[in-house]
């Protein structure tokens, strides 16, 4: 007769036993057995009423997205557009640009002045919609009419870059000098700019630097990098203040702002305003290159691989007045600061 042959480490029966007393004799019995079974009981009683309540996450989404297109079939415009919002940015609804230029459509037709404003976004881009100029302006002037800060600053921005309509600087201002007096941190910035070059508006230096500094206190980041440029080169009747110009390229930095980062490091590496640190420059040009701005990209290779970072920094510069606007333009185009002040017009959707 064969002898059984028991796998190395496995316990017989007996073993088993042994080993199940010595484990249950070792477990803690605090509780007495009664009141040990009526927890257990509490517990399973809890999980199933629990149970009953808790509805898997994607089958809630989808209830609050029914009850939002619902509420926009009623007609209401506020509600079109609030369906339109959770479409476009994927809300409890999947995304859906195109569904999401229809309800804006419907809104905007309704006369609400927010989807008016994002009708003319999507029409400008060609997002969910086929791209057209001229119905984007039309759209944002009547938003703007009404009183919308973000269709101001938009409708500012297409006549000041010509888009849709021939260039005109001087409405231009005027929008962004509505918008500037509700607030708007954008349009305070593009108005300082305005000043500051004396685009459709004379120039006024003065003026330029408060309303950098507005825009900048309000949290703009493109204004926060500007007003850091005008006080690194200094503005007529405004001296240069390198300290306070690392001040504000540190803010803008910190919110991701890739000329800042690269301006803030080119200080860095010149030890301007701040004591002069390689490794600094190196981690500031670092996060502005991984954005993919081309002159933080070279300024990092030339730390990198050339003469450790004593020549001078790509995207610093001379004096801003002095700077051709055709070099000013193109660098804005860019996204390549100059040292000049850095603008770059955005279109806003809020």
């Amino acid at each position: 007769k064969r002898p059984s042959v028991r796998p190395r480490g496995e316990a017989t029966s007996t073993e088993h036993k042994r080993r199940s007393k010595a484990n249950f004799s070792a477990l803690p019995m605090a509780l007495p057995t009664g009141k040990l079974i009526a927890i257990l009981l509490a517990c399973c009683c809890s999980f199933v009423a629990c149970g009953e309540e808790l509805e898997p996450l994607k089958t809630t989404r989808m209830r609050e997205c029914d009850r939002s297109r619902i509420a926009a079939e009623s007609g209401q415009a506020a509600e079109q557009f609030d369906y339109g919002f959770v479409l476009e940015h994927g809300i409890d609804c999947p995304k859906d640009m195109a569904m999401a230029v229809k309800y804006y459509k419907k809104a905007a037709l309704n006369g609400y002045a927010a989807a008016q404003n994002h009708l003319g976004v999507a029409l400008l881009k060609g997002d969910g919609i086929a791209q057209d100029e001229q119905r984007a302006l039309r759209w944002f002037r009547r938003a703007a009419k009404q009183g919308n800060v973000a269709a101001m600053n938009n409708l500012g921005n297409m006549l000041w870059h010509g888009e849709g309509i021939g260039q005109d600087n001087r409405e231009a201002v005027q929008w962004f000098k509505k918008a500037a007096a509700k607030g708007d941190a954008k349009s305070m910035n593009h108005l300082a700019y305005m000043l500051h070059y004396g685009l459709g508006v004379k120039k006024d230096t003065s003026a330029a630097f408060r309303w950098y500094s507005k825009a900048a206190e309000a949290g703009d980041a493109n204004a926060q990098n500007n007003l850091g440029s005008v006080l690194a080169n200094g503005m007529e009747g405004f001296p240069k203040d390198p300290a306070a110009a690392v001040k504000w390229y540190l803010v803008a930095a910190h919110q991701g702002y890739a000329p800042a980062q690269n301006n803030l490091a080119s200080l860095f590496r010149r030890g301007i305003g701040v004591a002069k640190s390689k490794a600094e420059a190196i981690r500031w040009y670092r996060r502005a290159a991984k954005q993919g701005l081309l002159a933080a990209k070279q300024n990092l290779r030339d730390m990198l691989h050339k003469d450790g970072g004593n020549g001078r920094p790509r995207g610093g510069s001379s004096d801003p007045d002095r700077t051709h606007m055709s070099r000013v333009k193109r660098a804005i185009s860019l996204m390549h600061p100059t040292g000049a002040v850095h603008q770059v017009h955005k279109y806003v959707r809020s």
